[in-house]
């Protein structure tokens, strides 16, 4: 089934090569949502028996910490590929760009799962340099001279976070070979992990001292989160909330391999300082930096900046904090996605995403403004949706280990950043103007069909998780806590 998993979203995006435009988007949301259902079932497999499976002679293996993160990327790319289906043109000149959107969104869907699923730390760098490559001509897909600076930052940043990441697994395989001898075992993470002990602490910590650096860059971790407003605002809509929803996810997954490998060598406090360091920096800096956004697009990445280190933090601290972490990825991963996509056609309806300018939304869609109300408040951490249930477990978790003044810093910070972005959100809902724009294209009922069962599902994630699931979150948790 791994292999699978892996390879439908490769085999869909040549299917899109071959059709219309309109079916090549359609056939892309069908295989994203196919691959959601392939990956939730590989984890309920895997995580209800606690046994990971390995498929290619070990190359890809299925373990609780890989299924997870492949539900977190599965996830925001249906969202993503479900309201991708009705915002390009598929008729005269626009088909081919369609289609092009249609096979890169596939092709990338599938780099990004093999990369969370990678066994071998070289495939996983591998598929995260074609993920790369295939983000950066999403990222650069209106060919505007905004969108190409940004495909050309997100490119030239990334590729030296990449770097960097290959210095780190060549640390990594020089302990290997002191461990367990030349040969693939050298660059296997379940074998790395099980030799820790061996491994030699003083290369661990170089390795992920690099691996923090630049895997940090791709996550978009302070300070080296520059990229992510300009590839956020420059790219359509649907590949923003991919790019939010899912890709950011799968470098930290990958730095969670180099903590873990760390860890067992000896180095679990330099992990969990380095993890919660980074996290509450980024948090408080998104807090800073956010004040002086106005537009949307851009306001939303700065909150990625502050969604990942909240979660970068949670994973440095203990198993309950880390299992709150994997619920934030999930319910923060699928709404953002969710909240670009909306924000794709909010600035159509108003001409606009800045929160200064532009009329009213309510004004033109009573129906878009209610589920974009809804849809920024879930994704602001309003209860009963699942990000509210995240953040509350990571934070009585913060106080319950004696953290209490970290805890009291990033509340502070997450309650700041939810006054300001509330504010531009009320704005662009609720702004009085006289301008007066032409009726956007795009159909109320189509949007409605893919917000509200993903409402409907973060709300379920939220309130009614099986305490089943719930356990075996907290196993994955404490196999690869510091």
């Amino acid at each position: 089934m791994i292999l699978v998993l892996v390879l439908l979203p490769a085999a869909c995006a040549v299917l899109c090569l071959a059709l219309p435009a309109r079916w090549a988007l359609a056939a892309h949301g069908t295989g994203a949502v196919a691959t959601l259902v392939l990956a939730a079932t590989l984890a309920r497999q895997v995580l209800s028996s606690g046994l990971a499976t390995a498929a290619a002679d070990g190359t890809f293996r299925a373990d609780g910490l890989g299924v997870t993160f492949a539900v977190v990327v599965a996830a925001a790319a249906a969202v993503a590929a479900l309201s991708g289906m009705g915002s390009f043109e598929t008729q005269g000149e626009a088909a081919p760009l369609a289609r092009r959107y249609a096979v890169l969104a596939s092709a990338l869907l599938s780099a990004l799962l093999a990369t969370v699923l990678a066994d071998n730390l070289g495939v996983m760098w591998i598929s995260m340099e074609l993920a790369a490559v295939l983000g950066a001509f999403l990222v650069g897909f209106r060919r505007d001279r905004g969108a190409l600076e940004a495909a050309f930052k997100y490119m030239i940043l990334g590729s030296a976070g990449l770097v960097l990441g290959l210095l780190a697994m060549s640390f990594v395989y020089k302990a290997g070979i002191q461990a367990l001898g030349h040969g693939d075992s050298a660059l296997s993470f379940q074998a790395l992990k099980k030799a820790g002990p061996s491994l030699a602490p003083g290369t661990l910590r170089i390795a992920l001292a690099l691996a923090a650096a630049g895997y940090g860059v791709k996550i978009g971790l302070f300070p080296l989160h520059t990229w992510k407003p300009d590839a956020y605002a420059a790219a359509p809509a649907p590949v923003a909330g991919l790019l939010a929803g899912g890709a950011v996810a799968v470098p930290l997954c990958a730095l969670l391999r180099f903590g873990a490998l760390a860890s067992a060598a000896g180095e679990g406090q330099l992990t969990s300082r380095l993890l919660v360091g980074a996290g509450v920096v980024s948090v408080l800096a998104a807090m800073i930096l956010v004040v002086r956004e106005t537009d949307l697009r851009r306001i939303l990445a700065f909150t990625s900046v502050e969604h990942m280190g909240f979660a970068a933090m949670a994973f440095g601290l203990d198993p309950m904090a880390m299992r709150g972490g994997l619920l934030h990825l999930l319910a923060n991963g699928t709404l953002k996605a969710l909240a670009f996509s909306l924000l794709g056609y909010v600035a159509r309806e108003r001409g606009t995403s800045d929160t200064q300018r532009g009329p009213g939304l309510f004004g033109r869609s009573v129906g878009l403004s209610a589920m974009f109300l809804v849809t920024m408040a879930a994704a602001l951490g309003f209860p009963p949706f699942g990000l509210f249930a995240s953040e509350l477990t990571v934070l009585r978790a913060l106080y319950a280990g004696g953290h209490v003044a970290i805890g009291l810093v990033v509340t502070l910070s997450l309650a700041a950043v939810f006054g300001v972005v509330a504010t531009g959100v009320l704005r662009v809902v609720f702004a009085r103007s006289d301008e007066s724009l032409p009726g956007a294209r795009g159909s109320l009922a189509d949007t409605a069909a893919v917000a509200v069962p993903t409402l409907a599902a973060m709300a379920w994630v939220g309130v009614a998780m099986p305490p089943g699931l719930w356990n075996q979150l907290l196993a994955v948790a404490r196999e690869f806590a510091p």
